[in-house]
């Protein structure tokens, strides 16, 4: 159930949805939840909605919506008043989970106050958008400290295609329904997530793991990987293998042999170091450097976040006799694996420092790999 003020009297004889009770100043209690995205639309788009909470203390955020359409420019000062207004007013309250199901252009004035509302204690969850464009560009999913929901698939794509999100819903091609039915399971305390690496498309490149943290049971199962043949000797981009944020306990181990002396990875010891000049640095997720090694050799890391395993077995050998991915796959991928093979970006020049994946609100460069046209950024 929802409480609801509205800003003016209502003729509640028509009202869309059941009035369970009235309280004074147009507050009303009624029978609605919050992952009914239609029904809070139409009474948002129809009544002069103040503000909106559930009985769980998780708000609701209209304002913007009433005065544009989603994801578009607002050119008029006064159309960005009454959510300034809003937002100023939810400061001052008793800090509670704010449900945002907008997007508009990237607005500094309305970052701040979003900014703010966390600094107060609230846990702000937004929904990164439909359009296939970058967070960073989004108000206000583009606030550090907000909790990003997206969507399941969309024209290909998990929306906002570069971005890695804090929680992904699936089954749901819409981010902005997708975060009432978030905020919801977190307001019930039954959110629960569970990790695992996809992939940007699903075209035949099958290149840059995308890390995932769904809206779903988790798996208790370790979670196997493999990846295409990696040549030695030569530097590889960076990769996103784990789902990491703020908070997280992760760590990483790793074993390596040679492929002549190929035994099944479970017998392969591990040890508190990754292979010989290769970083994976567990409080980013990120993979990247290159294998230091004058034979072919398999390698075998096993990386843990919040109790979820995930085990990863890469093959890296010369780089003018690789071994094609079938050879790999007869003798020594003969196993389950949660994903098809991904492939691993490498340069024949290394390069002066290392590059990664853009991430939100960092500094970035635009680089192409031609490859696979991803976007890169530099790191410090």
């Amino acid at each position: 159930m929802l409480i609801i003020q509205f800003s003016d009297y209502i003729d509640t004889n028509d009202f869309p949805v059941e009035i369970i009770q009235s309280f004074k100043h147009n507050t009303y209690l009624i029978d609605c939840e919050l992952r009914e995205y239609e029904r809070i639309n139409n009474i948002t788009s129809n009544y002069p909605v103040l503000s909106m909470q559930s009985n769980e203390d998780c708000g609701y955020i209209d304002v913007y919506e009433r005065h544009t359409t989603s994801y578009t420019t607002v050119l008029a000062e006064d159309t960005l008043a009454p959510l300034i207004e809003k937002l100023d007013l939810l400061e001052a309250l008793q800090p509670q989970i704010l449900c945002i199901s907008w997007q508009m252009d990237r607005n500094y004035i309305i970052d701040y106050r979003i900014q703010k509302l966390i600094e107060a204690g609230n846990m702000v969850v937004c929904a990164g958008g439909n359009q296939d464009l970058p967070v960073i560009d989004i108000t206000p999913v583009a606030v550090d400290g907000v909790i990003k929901v997206g969507g399941n698939l969309h024209n290909g794509f998990y929306q906002n295609w570069i971005d890695l999100y804090d929680i992904t819903l699936p089954n749901e091609p819409n981010s902005n329904k997708a975060v009432h039915e978030v905020c919801e399971l977190m307001s019930n305390k039954r959110l629960e997530l569970d990790y695992e690496l996809g992939f940007y498309s699903e075209s035949h490149v099958r290149s840059a793991p995308w890390p995932l943290r769904l809206a779903q049971t988790p798996s208790k199962e370790t979670k196997f990987y493999e990846f295409m043949p990696v040549s030695n000797l030569r530097y590889i981009a960076g990769e996103h293998l784990l789902p990491v944020k703020p908070g997280d306990q992760a760590s990483v181990l790793s074993g390596s042999i040679p492929l002549d002396s190929f035994v099944e990875p479970r017998f392969i010891d591990l040890e508190n170091k990754m292979p010989r000049g290769i970083t994976f640095d567990p409080d980013v997720g990120w993979l990247y450097g290159t294998f230091k090694y004058k034979e072919d050799m398999f390698h075998r890391i096993l990386a843990d976040i919040n109790g979820q395993l995930f085990e990863y077995h890469i093959i890296s050998c010369d780089a003018d006799n690789k071994l094609s991915y079938e050879e790999c796959k007869e003798k020594y991928y003969n196993r389950e694996y949660n994903m098809p093979p991904f492939n691993i970006r490498e340069y024949w020049v290394p390069m002066s420092r290392p590059v990664k994946l853009l991430e939100p609100g960092d500094p970035f460069i635009r680089t192409y790999n031609l490859n696979d046209l991803h976007l890169y950024r530099s790191m410090s």
